[in-house]
């Protein structure tokens, strides 16, 4: 376990040698009100400083919406929620929207907090596609998206593949980090010009595929990389419920698909029947009454068939 009195002392010289020292007697301080009560850093002390200046920015009518695309189980929400508690130590569960109804609602609530919910922290992690782009309800998100730069708020969005962020999330990100395997690689676009996230966009509209985030070329642009993700965060303690409400999603998603499924099947299984009840009335073979007897159904609804599709 790293001694993190030992740790801030090591922080503290290698950057007060580099740098001017009231700037980094400020950073000092940034860290020491998140990590001190906690005794414990969570993230490696470069992505900090990174982070540190970026909150900085952010604090001068800016926003920041970080994208963190990777397969799971490569500790992309745990990297985000670190980042996003490095912003905003009030961050937590509460905080987290799988949904994109969820996140209205996170977003409305952060919004009329005191002071307007400034350099609030809110993740959208996994957000599922039950909301389509042309919705009403999405076009509400997208009016409620228009607000983060004036509340200079710190977005988080996790997902597997940037295909699966709309496209009007994809235009406000300002950071991407990318897993492979137990890397990381953070896009910074620094000038918050078009910079290495549209370069990222272009190459999918070119190829259909992100396949550049595996090139060399990319790569090397890359403000950090090859580094370790801590596998802990300060909200863990919150994470046991939040998995018990993912899980209640994927079975009620689970339950809303079988039941379509079944109501699907019974259509199907009454036009099939309805088919072969108006096939034996043309026969004539048999009367409506021993029609209805066949199918266990009454008279009235052989002749309400009949008539249907007549």
């Amino acid at each position: 376990m790293i001694d993190y009195k030992k740790w801030k002392k090591n922080v503290f010289e290698l950057y007060s040698s580099r740098f001017d020292m009231e700037y980094v007697q400020r950073f000092m301080r940034f860290i020491g009100n998140r990590y001190d009560k906690l005794n414990k850093n969570y993230l490696p002390h470069g992505l900090m400083w990174r982070a540190y200046d970026i909150h900085n920015k952010v604090s001068k009518n800016q926003h920041q919406v970080y994208g963190c695309v990777g397969r799971g189980g490569y500790g992309k929400s745990t990297l985000i929620k670190n980042v996003l508690y490095f912003h905003d130590p009030t961050f937590n569960q509460e905080r987290i929207a799988s949904t994109m109804d969820r996140f209205q609602e996170v977003l409305y609530n952060v919004l009329k907090m005191r002071g307007g919910g400034k350099y609030k922290a809110i993740l959208i992690d996994e957000p599922s596609k039950e909301t389509h782009s042309s919705s009403k309800e999405w076009r509400m998100t997208e009016d409620l998206l228009g607000q983060i730069r004036q509340n200079n708020l710190f977005i988080g969005v996790c997902s597997t593949n940037l295909k699966n962020i709309k496209p009007s999330v994809y235009s406000l990100i300002t950071g991407l980090f990318a897993f492979r395997k137990h890397f990381i690689y953070d896009y910074y676009d620094e000038e918050k010009t078009e910079g290495i996230t549209g370069e990222i966009r272009k190459r999918y509209d070119q190829t259909g595929t992100y396949d550049c985030l595996h090139d060399y070329k990319i790569i090397k642009k890359a403000c950090l990389r090859n580094y370790y993700s801590i596998k802990t965060t300060p909200i863990d303690s919150e994470q046991k419920e939040y998995d018990r409400e993912k899980k209640r999603q994927f079975i009620n998603k689970l339950r809303r698909l079988y039941e379509l499924r079944e109501k699907d099947s019974k259509k199907v299984r009454r036009i099939r029947r309805d088919n072969e009840i108006c096939r034996l009335h043309e026969e004539g073979n048999l009367t409506q009454i021993q029609i209805a007897k066949r199918y266990n159904l009454t008279p009235w609804s052989i002749n309400q068939i009949i008539k249907k599709f007549s």
